[in-house]
């Protein structure tokens, strides 16, 4: 069970308080279910959250455009992007760790042919290039092949055995 640093500070977001009890329960359970990852980017299907939440599937959809703009869900894909996560979790003091930043960007890659990826890459340029989001630009199908990560990507680290990193050439 992974422990997620949720702000109390958030009731206090005039957002949130506008929000129907129904999206406020929405949207924190985006910031905090087990299917998240460091990213806030990640898989998740309204059954799912139906099954999770209580919600009946026609709330979850009904939700969506109330947590406009910061939650982002393709029904097609099934992708939801909590858009702060990664700012809210690792990014208050300013300083990211590599192992942090590499883990993130690995998360993100994985959906380099959605346009959250692009759109994460352009907010988060504590994390990515102005170059790598031209690479997110381009990558524009599901079936990119990891022969493109691997032209991309040192994952030696310098470290021999077992000291990969995620990152990419510079």
């Amino acid at each position: 069970m992974a422990i997620v640093d949720f702000d109390t500070e958030c009731w206090n977001d005039p957002w949130v308080q506008k929000l129907q009890p129904l999206a406020k329960l929405l949207f924190v359970y985006l910031w905090t279910n087990v299917h998240r990852n460091i990213s806030g980017i990640y898989v998740i299907t309204p059954e799912t959250i139906s099954f999770e939440t209580g919600l009946t599937r026609d709330q979850v959809d009904a939700l969506w455009p109330c947590l406009e703009p910061k939650v982002r869900y393709d029904p097609e894909c099934s992708l939801c992007w909590v858009v702060k996560h990664a700012r809210r979790q690792f990014l208050r003091s300013g300083k990211l760790s590599p192992k942090l930043r590499a883990g993130i960007r690995k998360h993100v890659w994985k959906f380099r042919w959605h346009p959250f990826s692009e759109a994460f890459a352009q907010i988060y340029p504590e994390i990515f290039t102005p170059q790598e989001v031209e690479v997110f630009a381009k990558a524009d199908t599901k079936s990119d092949s990891m022969d493109t990560l691997s032209i991309l990507l040192d994952t030696s680290g310098g470290k021999g055995k077992g000291g990969g990193s995620f990152l990419f050439k510079q």
